[in-house]
């Protein structure tokens, strides 16, 4: 809990989150919400995905709507991006060095 307000108060919101995704998958972000099935892109909008949902609170069925996914696709879409973000080591947060 005390993370997610931290990020909130930091300025993260889900169109930052999707920036930085945009930044890691090297894709800009109207790929990232396009539709499609390609699986750069999959793997793009589950990190999305997951990180909406547990980093920022976002409901499922909320950030699968930003997506353009039904709640279960988007269900699946967290959990997917979850198992994505730690296999990579990859982060949400921008290091001030970066």
């Amino acid at each position: 809990m005390e993370r997610r307000y931290r990020l909130k108060a930091e300025g993260y919101t889900f169109e930052s989150v999707a920036k930085r995704v945009g930044e890691i998958f090297h894709m800009p972000n109207r790929d990232l919400i396009a539709p499609g099935k390609q699986p750069h892109r999959v793997k793009a909008r589950s990190v999305l995905a997951y990180w909406a949902v547990h980093e920022l609170g976002m409901s499922v069925t909320d950030a699968g709507l930003k997506l353009g996914l039904s709640q279960s696709a988007s269900s699946r879409a967290v959990q997917r991006g979850r198992g994505i973000a730690e296999a990579s080591g990859v982060n949400l947060e921008i290091t001030k060095n970066a």
